[in-house]
């Protein structure tokens, strides 16, 4: 129960943080996370590589865990 409680309060804490963050790098987290995409398909749709969204969802998840902190 105490798991389920905490999982859920995590899980907000995040969607919270993740509306603070860069346009750009909460695009990519939303694209990938909630739509499922992949990073290829991430970047045809915001006209960028698909290296570019690896490195700008990789930095977004690094600033989400710091800001977890």
């Amino acid at each position: 129960m105490e798991d389920g409680v905490m999982r859920r309060m995590v899980t907000e804490k995040v969607r919270e943080l993740l509306w603070e963050l860069p346009d750009k790098y909460r695009d990519v987290v939303m694209l990938r996370v909630y739509a499922e995409l992949s990073f290829a398909q991430i970047g045809s749709t915001m006209g960028i590589t698909e290296n570019s969204a690896k490195v700008i969802y990789f930095r977004a998840k690094n600033m989400l865990k710091e800001r977890l902190k």
